[in-house]
């Protein structure tokens, strides 16, 4: 009664009364006040001091934490209906359960995640041509090794016809006839990043291969699967030095390494966020449905592990004999 007085009397006087009170005062004014059940438990050192203090708040649907290790509200309105059963839930419950049913489910941006991510794709597409460069490597070194030992015996019996006067300089064997012919990479599965002919990529694609680029010099003859390596060289080449302007680096451990610095770089950049980033990896690297690789913070973790020690501890006073459900996260029934 005594506010409703001041009310009309601060109206009275000519106080104008703010749209959002009035709608306030029209939205609560059938409301009845009613106690509920709640309990709330402490926990600190035994030996005094305040850190990494916490408490945990039970009322019906919701466990509240709050202290040193931040604030978290777990909502359940069956789960968490009664006391023991909602502590019982919240004390078995895994992190990614229990933070779907929190007020933290928002996750941020791992760029370490995001550049392991995309070099894993890059690999996953590459891998087959690498494997069969080897092979052919392999290959080659076994023949020519087969061949030198040819080569030697051949020498060694020419050697000892030319003593006796049966043969002469004219009739020595011959290194090339014996070894493969160098080998070259572009008989190995194509690869190696070629350049394009100005009239070769004018006119027409090459081939199978993608072409990439608006200037001679950036054209390039893209091998089978390592069509992601190039777009990253392409993308992050303005943060290599200036002897990586050839796509060739992403063959060799070393070049791959300083691609994987240089992307890292180029994700940490101040104007790469969220968005940015996301555009980056299905506009500039032609990635299907991905935008990045997203986690929750770890101090969300750290308070789901503070509910899961509270949650025990509230349950070892109920029932100081248990043996159930004595790991964390493990399930409590």
């Amino acid at each position: 009664m005594m506010e409703a007085h001041r009310r009309r009397q601060r109206l009275a006087e000519g106080e104008k009364e703010s749209p959002i009170k009035a709608w306030a005062r029209k939205a609560f004014a059938d409301h009845v006040m009613t106690p509920e059940v709640v309990k709330s438990f402490t926990f600190r050192r035994a030996r005094g001091g305040s850190s990494y203090w916490f408490g945990l708040t039970w009322r019906p649907g919701h466990l509240s934490l709050v202290g040193d290790v931040g604030e978290m509200t777990l909502t359940h309105y069956q789960a968490l209906a009664e006391f023991e059963p909602g502590i019982r839930w919240a004390a078995g419950g895994d992190f990614s359960y229990l933070i779907e049913k929190s007020d933290k489910r928002g996750k941020d941006l791992d760029r370490s995640g995001t550049v392991e991510d995309i070099l894993r794709m890059a690999d996953e597409g590459a891998v087959w041509a690498l494997e069969g460069v080897v092979k052919e490597r392999r290959k080659y070194r076994r023949d020519v090794a087969k061949g030198m030992l040819r080569f030697e015996a051949a020498l060694a019996e020419w050697d000892f016809w030319r003593r006796l006067g049966v043969e002469d300089e004219d009739d020595r064997p011959r290194l090339e006839d014996y070894t493969p012919e160098h080998y070259r990479e572009e008989e190995a599965g194509s690869s190696r990043f070629t350049k394009k002919e100005r009239a070769d990529w004018r006119g027409r694609w090459g081939g199978d291969a993608f072409v990439y680029g608006h200037e001679p010099e950036s054209q390039w003859h893209v091998p089978d699967g390592f069509e992601l390596w190039f777009r990253i060289w392409e993308a992050v080449r303005h943060r290599l030095d200036f002897h990586d302007t050839d796509p060739n680096i992403v063959l060799t451990p070393n070049g791959r390494w300083r691609l994987e610095e240089a992307l890292t770089k180029h994700l940490d950049d101040d104007e790469m966020h969220p968005n940015a980033v996301a555009d980056f990896c299905r506009g500039t690297l032609n990635i299907d449905d991905y935008y990045g690789d997203y986690k929750y913070k770890e101090e969300y973790r750290w308070m789901v592990e503070a509910i899961h020690h509270g949650c025990n501890m509230i349950l070892d006073e109920i029932h100081p004999k248990r043996t159930w459900g004595k790991t964390w996260g493990d399930p409590v029934v």
